[in-house]
């Protein structure tokens, strides 16, 4: 069993493999809700799934994250454009072949590890970043060599070309970067203005 970082999601692992067309019952108790009020439940449900696991290569799984697009002023961090990228997996994934697209042009990423719910950070090569401890380091002689500041697509394509993920961000404020959050994008409230290869400071929301 683990919970997604963004505590919305329980994922169960079965010691058994579960058989197509049949009817199964989960039950639960002693689940806790961040009061302390204790409940229990069940219900039924029909797996008609031949495979319980998604492949990796699916939209969504790695995540555009964070966007800094105007460093112009950053306080605490290099002065440099960077976009991160977030594995929400609970999975190690091999980058290898994947393409960063900005402005229809892709950049590759090659042989890049990027561990269970890690961070990794783009950015273009030659230039100096800062990375938060446990952030993957991910330097492209084709990124950009400046992110537009009022606005730009980015895709993140899979080796076959596949879209995983497709963010247009808002005109940029300077030295503030772009976050991804459940409720949308919001700049970043970091007194550095980003944090780059680590958790968005509003990107969860605890539920009630």
């Amino acid at each position: 069993v683990y919970v997604s970082e963004d505590n919305l999601m329980v994922k169960l692992v079965f010691t058994s493999k579960m058989q197509k067309g049949k009817n199964y019952t989960l039950s639960y108790s002693d689940v806790f809700d961040k009061s302390g009020n204790k409940g229990k439940g069940s219900f039924s449900f029909l797996y008609d799934e031949e495979e319980a696991d998604p492949p990796v290569s699916q939209q969504g799984v790695i995540r555009i994250n964070e966007i800094m697009a105007d460093p112009k002023g950053v306080k605490g961090l290099p002065e440099t454009e960077y976009v991160e990228i977030y594995n929400t997996s609970n999975t190690s994934i091999v980058l290898d072949d994947w393409q960063f697209v900005y402005g229809g042009k892709g950049s590759a990423i090659k042989k890049v590890t990027l561990p269970a719910y890690a961070y990794a950070v783009l950015y273009k090569s030659g230039r100096t970043v800062h990375l938060d401890e446990g952030g993957v380091d991910v330097p492209l002689s084709g990124f950009p060599a400046y992110l537009a500041n009022d606005g730009k697509t980015l895709e993140l394509r899979d080796e076959d070309g596949v879209l995983i993920d497709e963010v247009t961000y808002e005109k940029a404020t300077p030295g503030k970067s772009w976050e991804w959050t459940i409720d949308g994008w919001r700049l970043s409230l970091n007194s550095r203005g980003g944090t780059p290869g680590s958790r968005n400071i509003r990107g969860e929301v605890e539920p009630e």
